[in-house]
């Protein structure tokens, strides 16, 4: 199932698989895997995963949780990209 997943969507390679992204509104999502920040601030969250960078951008966003097994950010979402 995966592999059918990964060879129709534009993810970049290796990120399907041990990592994933789960949005419960425009105001949480809870990334689960071993991630590190890069950059935090009130308008621009960047997280790394591997050798991956994912942005989150909006307004008011804060790190609820943080552990070796995922993260947790609230805050207005507006937007989400693979870097």
């Amino acid at each position: 199932m995966f592999k059918k997943i990964k060879e129709s969507a534009d993810f970049p390679p290796g990120i399907i698989g041990g990592f994933y992204i789960e949005f419960f509104s425009k105001n949480e999502a809870v990334l689960t895997g071993d991630v590190e920040i890069e950059k935090l601030s009130d308008m621009v969250l960047k997280i790394k995963y591997n050798e991956h960078h994912i942005m989150f951008c909006g307004k008011e966003l804060e790190i609820k949780n943080f552990s070796s097994t995922g993260i947790r950010i609230n805050g207005n979402i507006t937007s989400m990209e693979f870097l």
